[in-house]
């Protein structure tokens, strides 16, 4: 009996807390649709054709940047709003970022982004919304990652909760560049990222140790989800554990 009373509350004590993570999830999806909508947001990407010569001066400056990196000399990359916007227009390894991230200026030592990123709707729904909006970064470089430290999310007639911005920040835009047989290894030979002048400048500097990650900081939020599941399934388990020894006890 004890062994069965054991068990029922473990059942009733998991659902009750997968409730209460669906509750949240549902809860998370409403505040999120009071500054997201359910359709993108058309973003501007620059004409090729119409960039040619602008284009070629882009490649060149990358093209001494390489060179003056595999010579061991140091080297410097200082990209305008302009010319980042024609890298991602122009590059099949950014083309995930066409159409979803475009650059509207560099000034005042910030980098500021019009966006439209997808985002999952309501769980189970298989919907889709869309963050229309604004940030206004810092990019810093850490462990190889040219990441952008958001101050703000700015969505027309709406307001970005601080909880939101603070999960999202800091933005790991070139993660998914790490891997990459090309861009990875000068992304992990940089040793700085800063704005300058209203550039982007991008540093190799020999003798200089690359920054090193701040895992703490680069996922503040990320994992809360999977805490909470973890401490769920733990629960259960020793719940059972428990049934399963007082069942094997024998009376004295």
């Amino acid at each position: 009996m004890a062994g069965c009373a054991i068990i029922t509350a473990g059942i009733v004590s998991m659902l009750f807390l997968v409730g209460y993570v669906i509750w949240v999830l549902f809860k998370l999806d409403e505040e999120i649709a009071k500054f997201t909508n359910d359709t993108p947001r058309e973003l501007p990407v620059p004409e090729l054709v119409d960039n040619a010569a602008a284009l070629n001066a882009l490649k060149a400056k990358l093209d001494t940047f390489a060179l003056d990196a595999e010579k061991g000399e140091p080297a410097s990359l200082a990209l305008t709003a302009a010319e980042i916007n024609l890298a991602i227009a122009a590059f099949p390894r950014f083309e995930d970022l066409r159409g979803s991230f475009h650059v509207d200026r560099i000034e005042a030592g910030r980098l500021r982004a019009s966006v439209s990123y997808r985002m999952n709707g309501r769980p189970l729904s298989g919907e889709f919304r869309y963050l229309n909006g604004t940030l206004v970064t810092l990019p810093k470089l850490a462990g190889g990652e040219i990441i952008l430290e958001i101050d703000q999310i700015l969505v027309p007639g709406s307001t970005v909760p601080e909880g939101f911005i603070g999960q999202m920040s800091p933005h790991r835009i070139t993660n998914r560049y790490l891997e990459d047989p090309v861009l990875g290894p000068y992304m992990n030979r940089l040793t700085a990222a800063a704005i300058d002048d209203g550039r982007f400048v991008l540093t190799i500097t020999p003798g200089v140790t690359p920054p090193d990650a701040e895992p703490e900081s680069l996922r503040p939020y990320a994992k809360r989800t999977l805490i909470l599941f973890g401490l769920i399934a733990t629960i259960f388990v020793v719940v059972l554990f428990l049934a399963r020894s007082v069942a094997r006890r024998k009376p004295a």
